[in-house]
């Protein structure tokens, strides 16, 4: 079964499926590098994201750091330790504002409790008692 078609009905086939193929190659291409750039953009996203994430994490440490520093040398920290005071409120407050802390221990050398303080519980207690710092270290808090 041959097709006897005129010169003009082969041209117009022969550019139909030029045509076809030209817009299939670009639409190939254009999709694969369409996909490579949402890729590559979506991965700086990420990469971006974990950036900022790990430098407010190591900024988060560094904040608590800084106020473990702090407390240590405050004069009220060490009045607890030497006649066993409560904890005084301008202390609380600042332990208590930001919601990092649950709990608030002062050890001694030998990690030994001397104060304890759960911001949950809101009582504190002056204590140095071999039962709780046994209790800790069981946990392995301490």
């Amino acid at each position: 079964m041959k097709l006897d078609l005129s010169i003009r009905e082969k041209l117009v086939v022969f550019y139909v499926v030029l045509g076809f193929t030209a817009v299939s190659v670009l639409g190939i291409y254009s999709f694969l590098s369409a996909k490579d750039a949402i890729l590559d953009r979506t991965f700086q996203q990420l990469t971006s994201v974990r950036e900022v994430k790990k430098a407010r994490l190591t900024q988060f440490f560094n904040d608590r750091f800084k106020e473990i520093e702090l407390l240590s040398t405050s004069e009220n920290i060490k009045k607890i330790i030497e006649h066993k005071q409560l904890l005084d409120t301008n202390i609380y407050n600042f332990l208590s504002q930001g919601n990092y802390y649950s709990t608030f221990q002062i050890l001694s050398v030998n990690k030994e409790v001397i104060f304890f303080h759960s911001f949950n519980q809101k009582q504190d207690s002056c204590l140095n008692t071999k039962e709780y710092t046994d209790k800790i270290k069981k946990d392995r808090i301490v």
